[in-house]
């Protein structure tokens, strides 16, 4: 005795439409079949009521995509009055921070001196993707124009070792001997010169 295998919700939304109408047009050129549930009028009635919806879903969708393009081409417009604004406002008041603030614009102070940094938080090391090469992270610090890293063997009471900077809270650094543990600190420098140094991170070269 055959087994019938639809695999329905492997089709598409307009595949299954094309699947029902093809099984529909078979059995209706067929003739009456005998004890069929439901039957033809209750089969196409449904064909037609799913056809009916998802033109609907087509036509919506449609509808949807022009109005996130309306809308994403009235946000540029207004970001773009937005910015002639404040810079028209700017120009009138001559740079007056009074005048930008009284009507809610953010301001830049680009004459706020930098000082010296504090020390780097959550320092860490941990061993890299290949052999010798141990990767460096810290938490991101505005105003740092350059971290400094340094490196020593771990118990070896030797010199540290000034390694590559870095301008960003991140780095890795290869070269060193696999199996060896290695202590590592890092410090901010500004405009203002350097800052502290981190606490110590430490990692097994791999």
């Amino acid at each position: 005795m055959a087994r019938p295998k639809l695999t329905l919700r492997n089709r598409s939304d307009a595949e299954l439409e094309s699947y029902a109408r093809s099984v529909f047009e078979r059995l209706s050129s067929g003739g009456a079949v005998p004890g069929l549930q439901p039957d033809l009028a209750t089969f196409g009635g449904v064909i037609a009521g799913y056809q009916t919806s998802r033109l609907e879903v087509s036509t919506m969708q449609t509808n949807l995509r022009a109005a996130f393009a309306r809308k994403n081409g009235q946000r540029r417009h207004l970001e773009t009055v937005l910015t002639q604004v404040a810079s028209s406002l700017s120009a009138a008041s001559l740079g007056s921070a009074h005048a930008l603030v009284s009507a809610g614009i953010d301001t830049i102070d680009r004459g706020s001196p930098v000082g010296v940094l504090p020390a780097p938080l959550n320092f860490l090391a941990k061993p890299g993707d290949r052999e010798g090469r141990i990767n460096l992270r810290w938490k991101a610090m505005v105003r740092a124009r350059l971290f400094e890293i340094q490196s020593q063997l771990e118990g070896s009471g030797d010199e540290w070792t000034n390694q590559r900077g870095s301008t960003r809270s991140r780095c890795f650094i290869d070269g060193f001997t696999p199996g060896q543990r290695y202590v590592f600190r890092v410090r901010a420098i500004s405009t203002a010169g350097p800052g502290p140094w981190s606490d110590l991170a430490f990692c097994r070269a791999p």
